[in-house]
């Protein structure tokens, strides 16, 4: 049968029987990796494995202990070690030993570093992005081993915190992100008005000091209190940063292992915080109190806070803002007036570094390749239960002179409910972006890309198949499906998304159909689909690759074909949740593209069940305008075991 309309697409439909159904794969009852509600977790045994830094009175890494020279104690008590290793990693390479039993054998790493790359876009200048962009990628081509996990975030005044990329060892998705900084990101700057305040208030102490005209001191004091109020702003900026580091840092608790946050900053003046007596400034102990919070969660959370100074070089003596007046602790104003105070003791207070002129940053990267680079690995069993509770960590190195540098405790999990609003958005970006989730086991189901060209234009439907068996794991009165479109550097190309009551449409029994159709520019993409259940965080995910290319002149286009089984009335998902017109069935778009009848047929998705006799498959094609088609087909069974 053939079905042509104005466009000169074709839908060439043809039947094949299968007379023999036993020889098809058999479909599985169930898709394996179904999982226990997440809110009845039960008390398990696992491997928690600790990352130890140990350096000598030098400075340098100690690489030469070995499995009993190490002591492990979880809330004060002694914990036996079971597993052992030691890194020490070199450009171009990996060296790993396990010891196991006094033997020592080459393997991968269990446990791998992690870089997370945070630009500060709000307090920095043009120069300070476009050097720590140099920076950054100084850092993934040089230093990076191929198993180094690294993500990327940035923060601004008008996007305030942004996830660009989560853990990932495609290094090249996150250098591609970082090239396409420019300089308008900078929109996002916060005007830092404290040195015009200070020098505003130090002028005003002047002339009062001096005896000047009252009209003159009382035209400097109505400009004081006017700069008083944008710096009330700025402050509620700068507690709007404290805020969204500390919840990022939260999110990360979870993620095993040390962490090394690198933030490229020109940081928050100190003069902030302490304020000035003589001035009249009053010191904030609140906003103290914001970051003071942001340090404790790095020590939990087992995150080492490395500060690249982004805005020149440190201690400045041209930068005099009482350049006017001869005052003697001019030198201590100043630096009270800059970031890098504050900077440094972030670094000092979390174990890592700081770095005072990010134009060195050769010099920066290969330091902090050398603190990070040597490592060990030790491992113990504990006794895991989800109720998110800190357990205290200390570990302990038996030879004298040696400094450890180890993750102080680590979060028991917890229940999806009790997620922050961050760590829901990173949740959802580890199953849209990362094939195995760290914090989860999906389910997966099966889904395929159907790409062709409509009018001239690309377009892209993915159809996915919600078995009703797998219904009772997701269903629920407020699930998402999210329907992504990634390129080959895996950055989303095209979003959409519906919430709906899934148990609405689990109550009849079938299977559900979730379709989506996007028109994304010609390239090849991977199409990524999100289920989850937002109150349990249940969720499952499915991929499909496709490739929309540029259609040949003349000939006959044919286009991937939607193959269909019997079936009766199965239920169907338009990502949009409606119809395009009022009274329109869910499944009548995708009926534009595939015209069947949904009471008799559904998709074929995955495997061929046991006992089908029949499959139809519709296959688009288009030609040229005034062109013939002339089109035959074969059809040919396989009994793929033999």
């Amino acid at each position: 049968m053939l079905r042509k309309n104005a466009d000169y697409m074709a839908i060439f439909i043809f039947l094949i029987f299968l007379c023999n159904p036993i020889i098809l794969n058999s479909a599985t009852s169930a898709p394996a990796g179904i999982q226990q509600d997440q809110e009845e977790h039960k008390v398990t045994v696992t491997l928690k494995l600790i990352q130890v830094y140990v350096t000598g009175k030098d400075g340098k890494p100690v690489m030469d202990l070995e499995k009993d020279d190490f002591e492990i104690y979880e809330r004060g008590k002694l914990k036996p070690i079971t597993d052992f290793e030691k890194h020490s990693l070199v450009l171009g390479k990996t060296a790993v030993e396990q010891s196991e039993q006094g033997s020592t054998l080459a393997g991968p790493s269990r446990i791998n570093r992690k870089f997370f790359l945070l630009f500060d876009f709000a307090f920095n200048n043009t120069n300070g992005i476009l050097e720590s962009k140099n920076a950054a990628l100084y850092l993934i081509d040089k230093n990076l081993q191929p198993t180094d996990e690294v993500g990327l975030v940035t923060f601004s005044a008008k996007k305030g915190l942004v996830i660009h990329k989560v853990l990932t060892t495609s290094h090249q998705e996150v250098r591609d992100v970082i090239e396409g900084f420019s300089v308008r990101e900078i929109t996002g700057q916060i005007d830092n008005v404290e040195k015009r305040y200070w020098r505003a208030a130090m002028e005003l102490r002047e002339l009062i000091r001096m005896g000047a005209d009252p009209l003159i001191i009382r035209v400097k004091r109505i400009e004081v209190e006017g700069l008083s109020m944008e710096r009330n702003e700025f402050v509620q900026q700068v507690r709007g940063f404290a805020g969204a580091v500390t919840n990022l840092v939260k999110a990360l608790r979870y993620a095993p292992g040390q962490k090394h946050l690198v933030m490229f900053s020109s940081g928050v003046p100190t003069s902030i915080f302490e304020g000035n007596p003589d001035l009249g400034i009053k010191p904030n102990w609140r906003l103290r109190q914001d970051f003071d919070r942001f340090t404790k969660e790095l020590a939990t959370a087992n995150c080492a806070l490395h500060a690249v100074y982004s805005a020149g070089i440190v201690a400045s003596s041209n930068d005099n803002i009482e350049s006017d007046f001869l005052v003697r602790e001019s030198g201590v104003i100043n630096r009270q007036l800059e970031g890098i105070d504050n900077l440094r003791w972030l670094s000092d207070t979390s174990g890592g570094k700081f770095f005072g002129n990010v134009k060195s940053y050769e010099n920066i990267m290969q330091e902090i390749q050398d603190y990070t680079g040597s490592y060990y690995v030790l491992g113990y069993y504990v006794s895991e239960k989800w109720d998110g509770k800190y357990n205290k960590l200390d570990v302990k190195v038996k030879r004298k002179g040696c400094n450890v540098f180890a993750q102080k405790g680590y979060y028991n999990p917890r229940p999806f409910s009790q997620y922050s609003k961050l760590e829901k958005q990173w949740h959802f970006l580890e199953l849209a972006l990362i094939e195995n989730p760290r914090n989860q086991s999906p389910l997966h189901f099966n889904s395929q890309a159907f790409p062709s060209l409509a009018e001239g234009r690309p377009r892209s439907l993915v159809i996915t198949r919600i078995p009703n068996v797998s219904l009772l794991d997701l269903s629920g009165k407020q699930v998402e499906i999210s329907n992504l479109i990634l390129d080959e550097q895996w950055n989303s190309v095209n979003f959409q998304r519906t919430e709906l009551n899934l148990n609405a449409y689990a109550s009849r029994g079938n299977d559900i159909f979730n379709y989506c159709i996007a028109h994304p520019p010609l390239g090849t993409y991977t199409s990524r689909v999100v289920i989850r259940n937002l109150v349990t965080g249940k969720a499952a995910v499915a991929s499909s690759p496709f490739s929309l290319a540029v259609k040949p002149e003349g000939g006959i286009e044919l286009y991937p074909p939607l193959l269909l089984i019997p079936a009766d009335n199965e239920r169907y998902i338009n990502t949009r949740g409606i119809a395009e017109k009022e009274g329109e069935e869910e499944i009548s778009a995708l009926l534009d593209i595939y015209p069947y009848d949904p009471s008799k047929y559904s998709p074929l998705v995955g495997e061929i069940p046991r006992g089908t006799i029949e499959v139809v498959a519709l296959i688009q094609a288009s030609a040229a305008e005034g062109e013939e088609m002339a089109v035959k087909f074969f059809t040919r069974l396989v009994h793929q075991p033999t």
